[in-house]
Formats: structure tokens, C-alpha cells, sequence
């Protein structure tokens, strides 16, 4: 039996709402669409302010770090992708940080 948000184990109600939600956020293409769109403000940025590029992409970096890592557990990849991109995430927020510490 599958669950939703609202049935509970032992529930006696069977899950019919809330199944299209469930769904929606099920697979891993919202894990990609949100990679798609930190690449297009990437491009966008380099493309329109490329100045502000080095102060911005150690955060969005670590932002695509983490989406990368959203996708590789919801499509339940190995677990050296998983590892390596919240590597990747912590490494860019180490650098974001240490920038702004010098600040």
C-alpha cells in the first residue's frame, strides 16, 4: 500500500487524494529542472554582469551541488555520486564562506 502525506501506517483510509502530489515530487525531474535553471542563471550572469560572476558562483555552485545531490538520491544512484556532489557543495559554501569572512 502506497502513502501519502495524510495516511498514516495502520491508517484504515485508503489513500486516493493526493496521489498526483505525491507523484509530482516522486521523480527526479524537478531535481533537473532545478539544475537547469541554476545553469541558465550561471549563463545568464556571465553573459549579462560577468563582474559579478566570481562573487556569485561559489553559492551557486553549492546550490547546484546540492540539486545534484537531490537527484542522485531520488533516482537512488550509487552512493559515490551522492558523496561526491555534496562534496562538491560543502567545498563551494567553504569557499563562499571564506570570502565573505574576509570581507
Amino acid at each position: 500500500m502506497s502513502r501519502t502525506c495524510w495516511a498514516w501506517p495502520g491508517s484504515s483510509r485508503t489513500p486516493t487524494r493526493g496521489a498526483a502530489v505525491q507523484s509530482l515530487f516522486s521523480g527526479a525531474w524537478m531535481a533537473d529542472v532545478l539544475v537547469g535553471v541554476i545553469g541558465i542563471e550561471l549563463l545568464l550572469l556571465a553573459w549579462r554582469a560577468p563582474q559579478r560572476l566570481p562573487a556569485a558562483a561559489p553559492g551557486l555552485c553549492a546550490g547546484l551541488g546540492l540539486a545534484l545531490a537531490l537527484r542522485c538520491a531520488l533516482t537512488e544512484a550509487a552512493w559515490p555520486w551522492l558523496l561526491l556532489s555534496l562534496l562538491a557543495a560543502g567545498a563551494a559554501h567553504v569557499v563562499e564562506m571564506q570570502r565573505h569572512w574576509r570581507r
